[in-house]
């Protein structure tokens, strides 16, 4: 056998045994000085010639299973905190969460906050502070209301208009 092709046997194979132990396409490409994509040839030959998975998952932590806090469950249903802000949380990443959560439903945003934000308004809330709570400019939290008050079946809180 050809001294060569025995060298990128081996180098083949070294780099199919990084790349299941986590290392990724890029760095494995710039390490032997080949392209993104012939690394992922190569792995992909020897998967298939092995019989085995591309990746190995080797996980540092303990297999535990991520349970989510029934609060977050609903802060994420409720559109109070996104997928992001609940991984920060629990320390773990987005994606994780993003399958734990996976089939939760979450109530409509636009619809939903409207008309939270015109009811806060009718029971007195200050624009200054339903602008903090619901992290809109003043100019939109009026927009919401003047559309809310053209819905709204009471008399008393439809918007007139101008009578001229």
């Amino acid at each position: 056998m050809n001294t060569d092709t025995q060298k990128n046997k081996e180098r083949n194979l070294d780099i199919f045994n990084k790349y299941q132990k986590g290392a990724s396409l890029v760095k494995l490409a710039k390490q032997y000085s080949l392209s993104r994509q012939r690394i992922y040839q190569l792995v992909d030959k020897l998967a298939k010639k092995t019989k085995q998975d591309k990746r190995k998952r080797i996980h540092s932590r303990s297999k535990k299973k991520l349970i989510l806090p029934p609060n977050l469950l609903e802060d994420y249903r409720l559109r109070k905190k996104t997928i992001g802000e609940i991984a920060k949380t629990i320390g773990c990443h987005r994606g994780t969460i993003g399958q734990k959560i996976k089939g939760t439903v979450r109530t409509p945003s636009g619809e939903c906050k409207s008309s939270l934000l015109y009811k806060d308004y009718k029971n007195g809330i200050p624009v200054k502070e339903l602008v903090d709570k619901y992290q809109m400019t003043k100019n939109a939290v009026y927009v919401i209301v003047h559309y809310q008050r053209l819905k709204d079946p009471h008399p008393y809180y439809r918007y007139q208009g101008s009578k001229n």
